[in-house]
């Protein structure tokens, strides 16, 4: 799935992600209802699938 203009955020969750795994780290994903918070985070669990730290 593209997403419009959420590269940039998709690579900035990636790299909290990698950066997890070296020490703890939070990610809050936060907006006004409607501008796509789940879908972005539903594409990110996606795409990392196995990676993410349990």
């Amino acid at each position: 799935m593209e997403l419009w203009e959420r590269s940039a955020t998709l690579e900035l969750l990636d790299g909290l992600l990698s950066e997890s795994a070296r020490g703890g780290r939070v990610a809050v994903v936060a907006g006004e209802a409607g501008i796509g918070k789940s879908v972005l985070v539903g594409e990110f669990a996606r795409r990392c699938g196995a990676r993410a730290p349990a």
